[in-house]
């Protein structure tokens, strides 16, 4: 397949489209800048979830796949998303919570402003909806069971108390969780409360643990973990 040629391509019975070809074409171009960031700020990152499957099974994009996913250690993500944040400028912009607050999401994306990809929850808001990478922390997985339940659990709270006001904050019927949601979230401060859940979600990352993975973000995966020797 080549994604350079404007011509539909069938791949594994998929018709690959011009555009599909095209968004790829733009998140090549946002991944090569980030990579330009990291290499320049000694960070290191790697591919994850159906980036990682397409490369090693399709050297390259899946067919039905119209996004990618980059990972970074937390520390790594930390200083990207704080120190580094001026360093993509414009048409690239580096989508965070705080950098952009209409936008309800907790994930972080890097997109490109001379493009367009609304996703049907942020077509009433006013941000950038350029084409995108998500950008995933990986955080410590603790060992205990009991412990790693609670720490899903109370990650699970910050995680709710965000999104959930963001989610209905525009929307004239709000159910009742948004009322109380709402209040909490003001009192604390978004961006405040946003800090404090990532530094929940990065409990572990300095600790012994074996394993770690996305704890954070609206695309949780607590149920996928990664050896900490092969992230490292």
């Amino acid at each position: 397949m080549n994604i350079y040629l404007d011509t539909e391509e069938k791949v594994c019975d998929y018709n690959v489209t011009v555009k599909i070809k095209k968004t790829w074409r733009i998140q090549l171009k946002l991944l090569q800048k980030l990579e330009e960031v990291c290499k320049k700020h000694n960070i290191k990152y790697f591919a994850v979830c159906g980036t990682l499957l397409g490369a090693v099974r399709h050297n390259g994009f899946i067919p039905w796949d119209d996004d990618m996913d980059v990972g970074l250690l937390r520390e790594d993500y930390n200083k990207l998303i704080y120190a580094l944040k001026d360093e993509f400028e414009y048409p690239f912009f580096l989508q965070t919570p705080i950098s952009e607050s209409e936008r309800h999401s907790n994930v972080t994306r890097l997109r490109y402003s001379e493009s367009t990809a609304i996703e049907l929850r942020d077509k009433n808001l006013h941000c950038n909806n350029g084409i995108y990478i998500d950008v995933f922390p990986f955080d410590g997985v603790v060992d205990n069971k009991i412990k790693r339940k609670f720490h899903f659990f109370e990650i699970g709270i910050y995680s709710y108390l965000l999104s959930h006001t963001r989610v209905f904050e525009n929307q004239a019927k709000k159910p009742f969780s948004y009322y109380i949601c709402s209040p909490i979230t003001k009192a604390v401060g978004y961006d405040n409360l946003f800090i404090k859940y990532q530094k929940v979600c990065a409990k572990y990352s300095n600790k012994a643990s074996e394993r770690m993975g996305i704890l954070s973000g609206s695309r949780q995966h607590t149920e996928f973990y990664y050896p900490r020797k092969a992230l490292q």
